[in-house]
Parts: structure tokens; C-alpha cells; sequence
């Protein structure tokens, strides 16, 4: 079950192990988003929906003896996962960036050196407090 108990400090590990996997198929989506690999990214997701799949519906039900209709905060997660993969899919259904128009020039290409300067002054003076 995913159970996070805030209270006592208690964090169960298949909470913590889907965070984790969680934070690195983000990161991975982001990484092949810039890259334009269409390819990577329809695999990665086919094989993170059927690890949803397998978590939520088999692998947590028989060590929890919990089913999931009955689990709300399994039902919450499926839901922020279907929710996740419903985005990324509409950005592959809508297009990658080109070679000659990467996310980072599209980004960087509005902003004039001073106003670069202005935002790395202000992200150090927030990363400090």
C-alpha cells in the first residue's frame, strides 16, 4: 500500500521506490523530449504503463492483500500517473523539436544578457533562502 504517514516519520518503501521511479522516468522524458527521439519516448512509455499496470493491479495488491478499489491512495496515484502519461502522449501526438529550433535556443533566443543576468542573480538569491 502507499502509505506515507507524516506524522510518525514513517514512509513505506514502495512509496519511496515509486517516487523514485517516478522522478527518473520524468527525467528520462524530458531527456529524450530534447533529444527528439519519438522512438525512445513511445517505448518508455509502453514499458511505464505496463509497470503502472503491474504495480497497481498485481505486485501491490498480493503483498498488501489491499485491493485496489479499496486502496484510495493507490487510486490517487494511478490517476496523477494516467494524468502524466495523457500529457507526454499529447506532446508526441503533436509534434518534436527540430534540429534546427531545440528547446534551448527557442528559450534563450528571447532574452537579452541583461535580462539573463537579472534571472541568474535572482535563481542564486532564491536557491540561498
Amino acid at each position: 500500500m502507499l502509505l506515507i504517514d507524516l506524522e510518525n516519520n514513517y514512509y513505506s518503501t514502495s512509496s519511496l521506490f515509486a517516487i523514485v521511479i517516478q522522478i527518473i522516468v520524468m527525467m528520462l522524458d524530458r531527456f529524450l523530449y530534447v533529444k527528439g527521439l519519438l522512438l525512445g519516448k513511445i517505448v518508455l512509455h509502453c514499458l511505464f504503463c505496463a509497470g503502472c499496470i503491474c504495480f497497481c493491479f498485481i505486485l501491490l495488491p498480493v503483498t498488501t492483500r489491499v485491493g485496489f478499489g479499496t486502496n484510495r491512495s493507490l487510486i490517487f496515484f494511478m490517476c496523477i500517473q494516467m494524468a502524466y502519461i495523457f500529457l507526454s502522449a499529447l506532446e508526441i501526438r503533436h509534434g518534436f523539436p527540430t534540429p534546427d529550433n531545440y528547446i534551448s535556443d527557442s528559450i534563450n533566443r528571447s532574452f537579452s544578457i541583461p535580462n539573463r543576468c537579472m534571472f541568474f542573480v535572482h535563481i542564486c538569491h532564491a536557491a540561498d533562502a
